[in-house]
């Protein structure tokens, strides 16, 4: 009995290499021997050689700067105005806890009771 079920179960492995070679066999062949899309299909396949996109010279909206490509190397859009008063906050703060702190044994008793 048992040497049936291995004989079946090697027909199965077998066929199933068999089924996935021919698979991948078909999905090559339908790939390569595809016919290339006509020209119709992308646009009217007429080009007109006379017919170009006008074209302008260079003028520079910005005025020279000397950063990167000779111009700011920041949006103009950009606000600053909020960035700066928060990193004067910073900076105010950092000053009043320096303030609060005379030495290093101050600091450690402060830190100790958990407001440093």
């Amino acid at each position: 009995m048992s040497r049936i079920v291995s004989f079946i179960k090697a027909k199965v492995r077998r066929l199933r290499a068999i089924a996935a070679l021919f698979a991948a066999g078909i999905l090559l062949l339908t790939t390569a021997c595809q016919a290339p899309p006509s020209p119709r299909a992308a646009g009217s396949g007429v080009e007109n050689p006379g017919s170009r996109q006008p074209t302008e010279l260079y003028k520079p909206t910005q005025e020279y700067k000397g950063g990167m490509n000779k111009f700011e190397d920041t949006d103009p859009r950009r606000d600053l105005t909020g960035a700066n008063r928060k990193a004067e906050a910073l900076v105010e703060n950092s000053k009043q806890n320096l303030r609060k702190v005379e030495s290093p044994g101050d600091f450690v008793e402060n830190y100790r009771e958990g407001t440093p």
